[in-house]
């Protein structure tokens, strides 16, 4: 009877693990996406990087809303350039394509700064080769003279230095629908923007809304959450 016993204690602790990893999960949609920005802003407040690289297509919506939820707390973007800049760098393009684009920012940053901070944010990792290529790149163009930090809207670990990932089953409900995003890829990596231009609008336009609803919570109450 004990083992018997045992054996379901055993069975409905494993369930409880289940339904509560269950629970955790959550789709992030333009309502909640500044909970998940949040940490990734302080991080930025606190780092003041020279330049910011968000990945497209994937980091497009949170960048958007880092750089809008960083303006409604502190004001000017702290880049040299005061923008989070989009560009197509993940691991499926040609490592040439990637250089030609990371050559062309990191050569101008050069000639501000001798030694820039630059900040690579995307929204998740699969197997960390984009990180990796994309570090190895940037230390070979600035002669290992630029600093480079990254951060993800979803999980990482040890991979980076900032992670607004508050549950790990976390993903993006309009990652990949090109109307919201409100631009296609139909080449390697030139974006065609203005289609279904009012869906775009519509989705952005609710992400800024509920980003400053959230930048008040913040500066009234001084405490966040992730809903």
């Amino acid at each position: 009877m004990s083992k018997f016993i045992e054996a379901f204690e055993h069975r409905r602790c494993s369930l409880k693990k289940v339904c509560n990893a269950l629970s955790s999960k959550i789709t992030i949609t333009p309502d909640n996406i500044s909970s998940i920005a949040y940490p990734i802003v302080e991080f930025i407040f606190k780092e003041k990087p020279d330049y910011v690289i968000a990945c497209d297509r994937g980091a497009r919506m949170i960048g958007l809303a880092t750089h809008a939820l960083y303006g409604e707390l502190y004001g000017s973007f702290p880049t040299v350039d005061h923008s989070v800049n989009f560009r197509k760098i993940s691991r499926k393009i040609p490592t040439e394509l990637a250089r030609n684009q990371l050559e062309r920012d990191i050569e101008k940053l050069l000639r501000i700064n001798e030694s820039p901070k630059i900040f690579i944010l995307d929204d998740w990792i699969f197997s960390g080769k984009t990180f990796k290529r994309t570090r190895e790149l940037i230390e070979d163009i600035s002669d290992g003279r630029a600093t480079v930090l990254f951060g993800l809207m979803i999980g990482g670990g040890k991979m980076v230095d900032i992670s607004g990932d508050k549950l790990s089953l976390a993903f993006c409900d309009k990652r990949d629908r090109d109307q919201e995003r409100g631009f296609f890829y139909d080449s390697e990596i030139i974006p065609h923007k203005n289609i279904s231009l009012e869906r775009s609008i519509s989705y952005k336009k609710r992400m800024h809304q509920r980003v400053r609803e959230f930048a008040r919570e913040v500066k009234t109450k001084n405490h966040i959450s992730c809903e």
